[in-house]
């Protein structure tokens, strides 16, 4: 495993600890380097688990004395012009 992270990362920063049930955890200091761990886990089939990225989380917002005629067409709309993307419920 670890020639095979080395081969991945190179000379990267990353630390690995050993959990319970084999399980092996990896962090690492940037998503530039995510993404290229990941990467080569999805080619080769390694079952592995990973936390969204803190920028590509969603966040959730609450539109509060919003009168109620203003069609939801319309806010989502203007939430596209100001580059919010919502999400279709």
């Amino acid at each position: 495993m670890m020639k095979y992270l080395a081969g991945t990362l190179e000379d990267e920063q990353y630390y690995c600890k050993t959990l319970p049930n084999e399980t092996v955890k990896i962090n690492i200091n940037s998503p530039d380097t995510y993404g290229r761990l990941v990467k080569p886990f999805q080619e080769d089939n390694i079952l592995y688990h990973t936390y969204q990225i803190t920028d590509e989380r969603a966040y959730r917002v609450v539109l509060r004395n919003l009168h109620h005629s203003i069609p939801p067409h319309d806010i989502k709309e203007e939430l596209e012009t100001l580059d919010i993307r919502p999400a279709t419920y």
